[in-house]
């Protein structure tokens, strides 16, 4: 296994155990605006996150995903 493949193990357990407390959390508590996040909620910024890693095609034929800056909240 190589590091990348590595890599992205350890981001889909660390993933896992962060979905799984949040659904511990009410609805209201899930979409509620948290001022040390900047005034956005844990459901938007989870969503900001997966809409930064978008998968790309690598020039090898290989599928990869990638950090896609122009995603950056402004």
């Amino acid at each position: 296994m190589n590091v990348f493949e590595s890599q992205y193990e350890l981001i889909q357990r660390t993933r896992e155990s962060l979905f799984r407390y949040c659904e511990t959390f009410s609805h209201a508590d899930y979409v509620q605006e948290v001022k040390a996040l900047g005034g956005i909620s844990i459901r938007s910024l989870h969503a900001h996150v997966a809409d930064c890693y978008k998968r790309a095609d690598c020039k090898n034929g290989q599928a990869a995903w990638v950090y896609s800056a122009e995603n950056e909240p402004r």
